[in-house]
């Protein structure tokens, strides 16, 4: 009974616990802490709500946290709606297209996803097995924004994806979305 998600965290809170008992620590002790914990900034975090739109940030970088980080926002999420992907690549290795196949395969469970920033790309992004979920490839926040914000509906999710900084991208997001909402006059 943790604020984390994911099967993943599960694990690592398994092994937490383990350790202190391990250590001789007091179990209801550590149960309590557990509930309280805070996880680390960007680690499947909540960044900005608006309305029933839920926009998180996560560090993951590489495909199997991409694919884990997914799992665990899919299981809070009912069928009717959508997690929004997006994914910024940002390190070398996603840069030089190692990953690509396994990239595609890490996000079947997305229902929409694009590519921020693929001019640093050294690959062409066009994933076949998934191509009915794949928005595109943006170059700038201002389209990512849009493009976003164009299939977002009520109580959808968005996550973003990178290792780099994203603060006015979640800006630009929310300012998109919040005009989406605006009643036409």
């Amino acid at each position: 009974n943790t604020p984390l998600m994911g099967k993943h965290n599960a694990a690592n809170v398994a092994a937490a616990v383990l350790a202190c008992q391990t250590s001789g620590l007091n179990s209801a002790q550590t149960y309590t802490s557990l509930k309280k914990f805070k996880n680390v900034s960007r680690r499947l975090e909540l960044v900005k709500v608006v309305g029933d739109i839920k926009i998180y940030s996560d560090f993951a970088h590489h495909p199997t946290a991409i694919e884990k980080t997914i799992d665990a926002l899919k299981e809070g999420i009912s069928e009717e709606n959508k997690l929004l992907v997006i994914i910024e690549p940002k390190s070398n290795t996603m840069k030089s297209g190692i990953h690509k196949k396994a990239l595609e395969e890490a996000l079947t469970y997305a229902d929409k996803f694009l590519l921020y920033d693929e001019a640093s790309l050294r690959w062409t992004a066009n994933f076949a097995k998934t191509s009915e979920k794949f928005l595109g490839s943006f170059k700038t926040q201002a389209k990512v924004a849009a493009t976003i914000s164009a299939h977002v509906d009520e109580k959808d999710t968005i996550l973003i994806m990178s290792n780099g900084q994203i603060d006015e991208l979640i800006k630009s997001i929310f300012a998109h979305i919040k005009r989406k909402e605006e009643p036409l006059q």
